[in-house]
């Protein structure tokens, strides 16, 4: 596949059904404003003054996109104007749902695109969408705000719905783009965008963009040498091919975030894997999906899905993948789903994607489809977990330590100070002991006067540490003064929770703030469980009568809880009202008699 962006200054009066667009706005303008009890609101506004800037305007801006497709026929032209209608060939790589088309809309200051095909037969066709607003209009019933470029309207029998009339009847502006279409490929489609507001992108060159969108979601197509993308601008032409993908997508490695699907640094790591990971093959009941894998030396577990080199969605928003390979070594993987090979899992991954195709939700297959589906996803991920060793739990403790002697002062007289540290660094030996190592109890003899006797078992910990197990995910955020809401994440069964807010010391610049000796809980006051009260059965008291636990029972996998409460520490700490930091802490609940407390 072969797509050509160019961007051209035409003057207004080519844009085809302009007097019927002028006459439909005005008509949308008065009506929206007689509804709006004489005034426009502030995005109507915005919008009508951008349209009015065009449509006074002599000349104005037109983004062409042609491609080598099959062009589009009567059928084609039909599903892309009418807004969920789909007619997608049996293995195309086109959408899902026939309204993507509504992706260009915006970036019309006149919210209008333009359509023409030619098949390899050389039969054309051309259309085009208009959305502006409901309006009313004399003597004729209230029109909605989507107008057609066609010359009348259908019965819908025999699937005609619009028509399109001949070809002797396509405006110049489109018949220009098929005679490009025609002279470079043979066949196509063109998309037409009249008053082209570079993507409300201000001055950022149209190939920083198109380059950029292209290289982070299709760069499956592009590296397997079955996308080529082409712009002319003002700078002349610039091609992004496989030889090129490379260092295109590294000018965006960088990048964290992204209003694109994928962002620039995602997407190199995803091309870091398809270029330089081990490739497999994983036959599932219903299809075959190919699988690039990278070992990585950090970060985490990262899994993309692309179907036909477009990227779908990644493992946080495949179903049955998220949090599953955190006890993995880290690892990038693509799995990859092809046409021709992919069978039904293909099919239904398809079926599954919304319209801008950037996540999967099975929410309305049947049943007997969701369940294959999910099964196929399953020996995918069962597969991934086989092979990616696991996280070794060797534990790891430094031999000596590097200390930064400042000495009393600069010229060695006290009272002397310095903002920035001075003096040499210092590697010295290790200055803790040692652990000693653990002894199993045997059961008790009378020694021998050769033997010493063992020695006495510990007193039992006043304090046991209750710690976040590595199946949680909790994050605390304030809500208010001191109060908070926490959300609750389980990866797998939990029997009998227990939950408690406590302080969170050494958090200071320094590092050296430890003024407590055993843990402090918080005092837990109008608490709310998913939005509803928490029952006085749920509630863990110390021997003072504050509530500073909330039992959550037993959780199973991929259980979300939200808690919100109010707290505060006992008098005794000193209230602590400065700005603290609280830890989350999930444990198993102490059994306690019903009527105990829990200190």
């Amino acid at each position: 596949m072969r797509v050509r962006f160019r961007v051209t200054s035409q003057k207004l009066k080519k844009i085809p059904g302009l007097d019927s667009y002028w006459e439909a706005f005005a008509a949308a303008v008065k009506t929206q404003r007689e509804m709006g009890g004489g005034k426009l609101s502030v995005q109507a506004k915005l919008v009508v003054r951008a349209m009015t800037k065009v449509l006074r305007s002599g000349r104005h801006d037109v983004l062409t996109v042609i491609d080598n497709g099959i062009g589009l026929n009567e059928k084609r032209m039909n599903a892309l104007l009418s807004d969920g209608v789909s007619a997608k060939e049996s293995g195309a790589s086109t959408g899902t749902y026939g309204n993507g088309h509504c992706v260009a809309i915006p970036a019309s200051d006149l919210r209008y695109v333009l359509y023409a095909g030619l098949t390899q037969d050389g039969a054309k066709i051309a259309s085009g969408h208009a959305v502006i607003a409901s309006h009313a209009v004399p003597g004729e019933p209230f029109r909605g705000g989507d107008g057609f470029l066609v010359r009348g309207f259908l019965d819908g029998v025999d699937g005609k719905i619009y028509d399109y009339g001949a070809e002797e009847d396509i405006p110049e502006l489109l018949l220009s783009a098929l005679d490009d279409v025609a002279s470079r490929f043979g066949h196509g489609t063109a998309v037409v965008v009249p008053a082209f507001n570079n993507f409300k992108e201000g001055s950022t060159p149209l190939w920083t963009m198109v380059s950029k969108a292209a290289s982070c979601n299709f760069f499956g197509a592009i590296n397997d040498g079955k996308l080529i993308v082409e712009v002319q601008d003002a700078d002349g032409t610039k091609t992004l091919e496989r030889r090129n993908l490379r260092a295109t997508l590294a000018r965006f490695r960088d990048e964290k975030r992204s209003r694109a699907f994928l962002n620039g640094s995602r997407a190199w790591d995803a091309l870091e894997a398809l270029q330089t990971g081990l490739s497999h093959v994983i036959e599932t009941d219903i299809g075959k999906i190919y699988v690039r894998l990278l070992q990585r030396s950090s970060g985490g577990p990262r899994i993309d899905l692309c179907r036909n080199g477009m990227w779908i969605t990644n493992d946080q928003k495949l179903p049955g993948f998220y949090y599953k390979f955190s006890d993995k070594e880290p690892f990038q993987a693509v799995l990859q789903l092809h046409a021709d090979e992919g069978g039904e899992l293909y099919e239904l991954i398809k079926q599954s994607e919304g319209p801008l195709h950037n996540r999967v939700n099975f929410k309305y297959l049947p049943k007997k489809d969701k369940k294959k589906v999910m099964s196929a996803l399953t020996q995918i991920r069962e597969w991934l977990r086989d092979y990616v060793p696991g996280v070794s739990n060797d534990e790891f403790s430094p031999d000596d330590f590097l200390v930064l002697d400042g000495g009393d002062g600069a010229d060695g007289s006290a009272g002397w100070t310095q903002q920035s540290l001075w003096g040499t660094p210092t590697a010295i030996e290790r200055r803790l002991p040692a652990r000693v190592p653990r002894i199993t109890r045997r059961p008790p003899v009378i020694p021998d006067d050769d033997e010493p006797p063992l020695p006495p078992k510990p007193p039992p910990r006043k304090h046991r540490r209750r710690s976040l197990p590595a199946f949680f995910q909790a994050v605390s955020v304030p809500t208010g003064a001191h109060r908070n809401r926490v959300e609750v994440y389980c990866t797998r069964e939990y029997e009998n929770a227990e939950l408690r807010l406590c302080l969170d010391e050494n958090v200071d610049a320094t590092c050296d703030r430890v003024p407590y000796n055993e843990m402090l809980f918080a005092v837990l006051s109008n608490t709310m469980l998913n939005g509803e009260s928490v029952p006085p059965t749920a509630e863990v008291r110390n021997g003072d009568g504050d509530i500073v636990g909330l039992r959550l029972g037993d959780l199973a996998p991929e259980d979300r809880l939200c808690v919100e409460t109010d707290w505060s520490f006992p008098p005794r700490t000193g209230g602590l009202d400065g700005d603290v930091s609280l830890q989350v802490q999930i444990s198993k609940a102490d059994p306690v008699e019903e009527g105990s407390t829990v200190g």
